[in-house]
């Protein structure tokens, strides 16, 4: 999370007096999320009748909201003027110094109060097994390895399209009318932590309902890079670049014939008969 000050570039800090009293409280995000939503100043009455909780437990919301400046009061720009709730950023998110004792420790207390707490309460609305049909999408992935530098980054661009995605499929409520259906139908939590030495390899493992399943097969199955050995992949992408069997050989320090027993194989595994087919097999991805 980050929480960005309006009218100021830097995030709120972790250190805030006011910060656990805001975020703490589910009922104080749910209230933000929907005002977020509305897109226009909003009157208590709206977030009651969208949230369907008491009118104290909305007021007080918007207080503790309004002490970190994630929310102020705004005159309408049309209609009778009036005077409604509006947030001032659009995301929330927080800053703590990695590796401070103390910041370290507010931390740990926020992940109590924000996610535990949510994880919690979600938990009891989960969907059960038993009336589940292939539409509703449950997906649990874990792994455990290690990643250069680059990888890191790669890693953090895919969450960044997550975050995206996410942004993105809430704009369709944007300007949403109070007694709009504002219902979730999945849940969903990524966590990334930097480990301390003395982890051993853990594989990806995916627990998927069946036409999840079927997807991710699918999927693998159409991804050439997880077809081939690494060795097989070089020469086909040696291939499909044109370059001849003998050359090849000489830059992989392989004889011509390995390099021919290859080609069949990448050809046989991949479904193409020719280079032409297997450069747009690979280029398909």
């Amino acid at each position: 999370m980050r929480v960005m000050r309006q009218g100021s570039e830097q995030p709120l800090d972790i250190r805030d007096p006011h910060l656990f009293l805001a975020l703490g409280s589910t009922t104080n995000l749910v209230i933000w999320e929907l005002l977020r939503r509305f897109d226009r100043p909003s009157k208590v009455e709206d977030l009651v009748a969208a949230s369907q909780l008491p009118a104290a437990a909305v007021g007080a919301a918007l207080e503790a909201l309004k002490r970190v400046e994630l929310v102020s009061r705004k005159r309408a720009s049309t209609g009778n003027r009036a005077f409604g709730w509006v947030v001032t950023q659009p995301a929330i998110v927080v800053q703590f110094r990695a590796g401070d004792p103390q910041d370290q420790a507010l931390l740990a207390k926020l992940d109590g109060l924000f996610d535990q707490r949510r994880r919690t309460e979600v938990e009891t609305k989960v969907k059960p097994e038993a009336t589940r049909n292939n539409r509703d999408y449950s997906w649990v992935s874990m792994h455990a390895g290690s990643f250069n530098d680059a990888e890191i980054q790669e890693l953090w661009g895919l969450l960044q399209g997550l975050t995206r995605f996410f942004t993105r499929t809430g704009e369709r409520f944007k300007g949403a009318l109070p007694g709009t259906d504002h219902s979730c139908t999945h849940h969903v939590c990524v966590t990334v932590d930097p480990l301390l030495p003395g982890v051993l390899p853990l594989p990806n493992l995916q627990i998927l309902g069946e036409q999840a399943a079927a997807d991710v097969t699918a999927a693998l199955a159409s991804d050439w890079t997880q077809v081939l050995t690494k060795r097989e992949a070089e020469i086909a992408l040696g291939l499909a670049r044109g370059t001849k069997s003998k050359v090849l050989a000489a830059e992989l320090k392989l004889s011509a014939h390995t390099v021919v027993e290859y080609t069949r194989r990448i050809y046989k595994k991949l479904g193409v008969k020719n280079r032409v087919q297997l450069a747009r097999r690979i280029q398909a991805g």
